[in-house]
């Protein structure tokens, strides 16, 4: 692993880590109850949400740097540090309250000292992680041509709450399905593909990113209606607010009962 790759590394780690214990938090924080007064956060809550909120924009403005092309050293720590003090989302913007102002400035200023103290002290040896990378604005809106060229995709929603625009499609109620078993049908047609590498859409905000196949389960999420896709767009997967999955395209396949059996269909 080059220095760049590792201090590339080092910083999507801690972004990850670090926001899946305030999110933890954060959930005990519900289950105790004590995330509200009334209708409005308390203290507590805002001690705890602007962290993994703030941590997550700084994830996304790291990931846009591509692991297999990342810049030089010192360039690279230096845009390092420019996400770390500026990357914001819709739900990083926490102006009117002290408390999540306060917290978000911490977070940064943490991120930043442990950036530097790996710059300076040596970056600890890094595992290797999963391929992602946050796409550009124009790259996020040539995907959604795409998607409406090829498949019919015209707003947020997809059929089946919209209409049915390509022939292929199958929707699934996933109330109805084992859904672990159509996840890892998911990843083994992936797998049985060589499938490598995926395209991922979302409704909302900046969670767009081309990503490695079967990394993650493919659901409706905190960044909206979901689209995932292949380079040469010959299979698509929608997941709605609504609990269904809809696939089309050459993916149907997992969806079809086994030749001369009854086995239920996922």
């Amino acid at each position: 692993m080059t220095d760049e790759l590792a201090l590339h590394t080092f910083a999507r780690r801690y972004c990850i880590e670090r926001s899946a214990k305030w999110t933890s938090a954060y959930s005990l924080l519900v289950t105790t109850q004590k995330e509200r007064d009334g209708s409005a956060y308390t203290g507590e809550a805002y001690a705890i949400f602007p962290r993994y909120n703030v941590l997550n924009a700084i994830l996304l403005d790291v990931e846009t740097l591509d692991s297999d092309n990342l810049p030089a050293f010192h360039e690279l720590q230096e845009l390092l540090g420019i996400a770390g003090a500026t990357a914001s989302t819709g739900f990083s913007y926490t102006e009117s309250n002290a408390i999540a102002r306060r917290s978000e400035r911490e977070e940064r200023q943490l991120f930043a000292d442990a950036l530097r103290n790996a710059v300076q002290n040596g970056i600890p040896e890094q595992r290797p992680l999963f391929y992602r990378r946050t796409l550009k604005v124009a790259e996020a809106d040539e995907l959604r041509t795409r998607l409406r060229n090829v498949w019919g995709i015209t707003g947020s929603y997809w059929y089946p709450i919209d209409a049915k625009t390509h022939p292929s499609l199958v929707a699934l109620e996933l109330e109805n399905i084992d859904e672990t078993a159509l996840q890892n049908r998911i990843k083994g047609f992936f797998k049985d593909n060589a499938i490598q590498r995926i395209w991922e859409l979302r409704e909302f905000d900046r969670e767009n990113y081309r990503i490695e196949a079967g990394v993650n389960d493919l659901f409706y999420g905190t960044g909206g209606e979901g689209y995932w896709t292949s380079d040469e767009d010959d299979w698509i997967v929608y997941c709605s607010h609504e609990g269904t999955m809809t696939l089309g395209g050459s993916i149907t396949s997992i969806a079809s009962h086994p030749q001369g059996t009854n086995e239920p269909i996922i």
